[in-house]
């Protein structure tokens, strides 16, 4: 019996892999069962989103942001002050609007000649910022991670900035290093292709 079962499971990881596209190592070691029964000939695997850590359980609960007025200057000043290298940038109203890395300022204002005292952060950022949800999995947060290529996430609700959740904070949790792992590796990966 047990040997049915697990060629069931398998034949069903291999489908959730195809169909979904879920990488080998985080289909192996995040897609786990709540429970397997038999029944009669046919095997019934039950998964539960419930047992899986959330975003909300892993971010970092504050940001240090910057706001799209502030100059670039200003900006470097807040990331060597905090140890960072990225701010989500605020809009009207304090939403997020964007976000600036290190790396922004340095090839888009100082590289340029531009004088970073005078180029707004609104100039230099980028405006389309993938984010996570304080509720989704922490799976799929390294899943868009890895999808998007970046290291950290905002958490965002209502358009609010809740706090950040890195590939760090995803690795510090045990049993989600694997997750952390497969979406450094394909990281790694398309910064070779470039």
């Amino acid at each position: 019996m047990e040997k049915i079962i697990r060629e069931k499971w398998n034949t069903i990881l291999e489908f959730m892999k195809t169909e979904y596209n879920i990488t080998e190592v985080a289909y192996k070691t995040w897609l786990l069962p709540l429970s397997v029964h038999s029944v009669e000939n046919d095997t019934i695997i039950i998964f539960s989103e419930e047992l899986y850590m959330k975003v909300k359980d892993c971010m970092t609960p504050t940001a240090v942001t910057v706001s799209a007025d502030e100059s670039a200057a200003a900006a470097a000043r807040v990331m060597a002050r905090n140890n960072v290298g990225s701010l989500p940038v605020r809009g009207p109203g304090g939403r997020l609007c964007g976000i600036v890395t290190d790396r922004d300022l340095v090839l888009r204002c100082v590289a340029s000649g531009e004088d970073p005292r005078h180029v707004p952060v609104g100039r230099l950022m980028t405006s389309r910022v993938a984010v996570a949800s304080p509720e989704e999995s922490v799976f799929a947060a390294a899943e868009r991670m890895a999808r998007e290529q970046v290291r950290r996430l905002p958490v965002v609700a209502d358009g609010r900035l809740l706090g950040m959740v890195s590939l760090a904070d995803i690795s510090r949790r045990e049993d989600y290093a694997m997750e952390a792992a497969a979406a450094l590796t394909e990281i790694s990966r398309n910064v070779k292709k470039r």
